[in-house]
């Protein structure tokens, strides 16, 4: 029957999401063990779809037999659910797609009736080979259709992948999709020396581009900092890192579009979930969008510098570049944005840069060069404290989930002058239209002597 048809296939897709519930409880240190079986969920899920119409199109008496329209169904499914999987979606993507199949499937489930033994009876024609060859050469052709559509949208400027980038400024700015052909433009700033001006700073928003993917509050944050970024209008906006859920092309789509909510220019740092995928190395998309991921640039009294440590580490030409633009900078303020801490200021855990030796190599080049300040993410946290002279801030509450419930989702804002620099955290919540909401934590930093 209809009914005993939707129960065994809301069946699968509970399981799905149950697993992901039980996934989503593990301790962070505990997923790797459980993340093959996670992750091959929905590929056996797909097997076992697609293993239907095939038994039923070979005519092996012990399966039951399809319609056409049921053995579609089964098809559509077994590739939303692969789909799920390799491209690592939030599994109510899945959800979605069962539901749009049995509406489907409704509008299919057409009776033709025939007159047998006196009574109007229906009977469904059973799918053959041929017909399921036919689905799955159909459905492959799509995926093939929207990977092509997908390298469309997001045009890769660098095909080959390298470890680091160096370059001046590069700050982008993003227009609506639907504005083609070019939706990301190259903002200019250093030749403006204003004598005062704002900063918005913000971390790990993983989980913005839906209200519905697993990593909860990522999405109303976002559209609460955008908001806050529309209404006060900083000269610019600097990201801590962890905007793309992965490294892939589909994750970098959904990224370019939720970004074009940012109505001001953007520099962006990577953060490890920018630029790994499958505990591999993969910087091609985030250089596609957000140019190189070692940059310098000067603003007024403030010389700002991103680095790229998504990768827990440096090498040894960027501890040259950072010798190289700190020796000869003069300005007042040096700012430098990196994903990762240096240090967890928490006495009881370590999430801050894997290898120590270039955590310490790194401290010691910005006490000798006065550094003012060093912002990171990556720890959904907020937290300050100053060690040998260097400031260093952890933000990483612009979306994902904060690990101290006490801390709020909140964002960074700077106002830099020639001679002070005031850092305040602010919450996403609370702000009053044409004044931000009463600020978490506030430091004012002295230029360099």
């Amino acid at each position: 029957t209809s009914m005993n048809a939707t129960a065994a296939g809301i069946a699968p897709v509970a399981a799905l999401l149950a697993g992901d519930v039980l996934y989503a409880s593990f301790p962070e240190s505990l997923r790797p063990r459980f993340s093959p079986a996670h992750a091959a969920a929905p590929i056996l899920t797909s097997l076992v779809l697609i293993a239907l119409p095939l038994a039923s199109s070979l005519s092996i008496q012990t399966m039951p037999t399809l319609s056409w329209r049921m053995a579609l169904a089964c098809v559509v499914l077994a590739a939303g659910a692969a789909w799920t999987a390799l491209s690592r979606l939030p599994r109510w993507s899945f959800a979605f797609l069962f539901l749009a199949a049995i509406l489907l499937g409704r509008v299919l489930d057409i009776r033709e009736p025939i007159l047998e033994l006196g009574e109007t009876v229906g009977r469904y024609e059973a799918i053959t080979l041929p017909q399921l060859l036919f689905y799955l050469a159909g459905a492959l052709l799509l995926a093939a259709l929207f990977s092509v559509w997908i390298g469309r949208r997001l045009r890769l400027s660098a095909q080959t992948d390298q470890t680091f980038q160096f370059g001046g400024e590069t700050l982008r700015l993003f227009s609506p999709p639907r504005r083609a052909p070019e939706m990301v433009s190259t903002a200019q700033l250093a030749a403006v020396t204003p004598e005062a001006y704002s900063v918005v700073v913000f971390g790990d928003v993983t989980g913005a581009e839906s209200p519905l993917h697993t990593r909860r509050g990522g999405y109303f944050a976002f559209r609460a900092l955008a908001r806050i970024i529309e209404e006060f209008r900083p000269r610019f906006a600097v990201s801590l890192g962890d905007l793309a859920t992965q490294a892939t092309r589909p994750a970098y789509t959904r990224v370019r579009k939720f970004l074009r909510d940012i109505p001001v220019p953007l520099a962006v740092t990577p953060g490890n979930h920018d630029v790994v995928f499958r505990e591999r190395y993969n910087a091609a998309h985030f250089h596609a969008l957000f140019g190189p991921d070692n940059v310098s640039f000067r603003v007024g009294s403030v010389r700002f510098l991103l680095l790229n440590n998504a990768w827990g580490a440096v090498g040894e030409d960027q501890i040259t570049w950072l010798e190289k633009i700190l020796h000869e900078d003069t300005s007042p303020f040096r700012l430098v944005f990196c994903h990762k801490p240096l240090f967890d200021p928490r006495d009881d855990e370590c999430y801050a840069m894997e290898v120590r030796e270039h955590a310490e190599r790194l401290h010691e080049l910005f006490r000798v060069h006065s550094v003012t300040a060093v912002f990171s993410g990556h720890i959904h946290s907020l937290s300050a404290h100053v060690r040998d002279g260097v400031t260093y801030i952890v933000s990483g509450g612009a979306g994902s989930r904060p690990v101290d419930d006490e801390i709020p989702y909140h964002y960074l804002w700077i106002d830099a002058s020639r001679s002070s620099l005031t850092v305040r955290a602010l919450p996403l919540s609370g702000a009053a239209r044409g004044r931000p909401a009463t600020p978490l934590l506030e430091l004012h930093l002295s230029p360099r002597t």
